[in-house]
């Protein structure tokens, strides 16, 4: 089983929630720096540990929370390296009670996700300029078609001079072509936002 856990390139652990100890095999080594028997003789608390601070709180709660269930467990949180760098990593456990009920165990692995939070990363800031350039675009058009949009109500309405029923038409046509391209852009802001 260790040859099999080692070529996935993850760390599976093995909590005994009795005993307090964690036992930790896989790619404890590759991901973390650590030698599987380092991060076993620092227990429960020297993972806390590992821990990003601004994530520790949201991963002992979920914990907490599943425990209390007998429920699986799911988070994605930064871990402490080695080398002081921090793994984007993603925790799947479960945990097992005994007959009577009680708690006892808790099986799990974790997987690094560096790579698909870089990506995601990636495409959120494409997502943010692609939309900022929507918005000043956007922005940009609107005041140029305001005016455009007031000078031919001038127009139809008659304020430089009565028109022919062709040239009449020919403006209302523009006009409302006018006005459904600053509805479009008033959408597309709409749904940007």
């Amino acid at each position: 089983y260790k040859l099999v856990i080692n070529l996935t390139n993850q760390i599976v652990y093995d909590y005994d929630i009795a005993k307090g100890t964690v036992k930790w095999l896989g790619a404890v080594k590759t991901l973390l720096g650590y030698s599987e028997k380092a991060l076993r003789d620092s227990g429960v608390e020297g993972w806390i540990n590992m821990i990003h601070p601004d994530d520790r709180k949201h991963v002992l709660d979920s914990l907490d929370k599943s425990q209390g269930e007998l429920g699986n467990f799911r988070a994605e949180y930064k871990l402490l390296r080695k080398d002081g760098t921090y793994l984007d990593v993603e925790d799947r456990g479960v945990f097992m009670a005994d007959d009577t009920g009680a708690v006892v165990r808790m099986l799990g692995s974790v997987t690094d996700i560096t790579e698909r939070k870089s990506s995601e990363s990636k495409i959120k800031e494409q997502n943010e300029i692609r939309n900022n350039f929507i918005r000043i675009v956007s922005h940009q058009l609107r005041t140029p078609l305001t005016s455009v949009r007031w000078n031919l109500e001038s127009l139809i309405s008659g304020d430089f001079g009565k028109l022919a029923k062709e040239q009449l038409e020919f403006l209302k046509a523009t006009y409302e072509a006018e006005n459904e391209v600053i509805r479009r852009l008033g959408d597309l802001l709409t749904v940007i936002d």
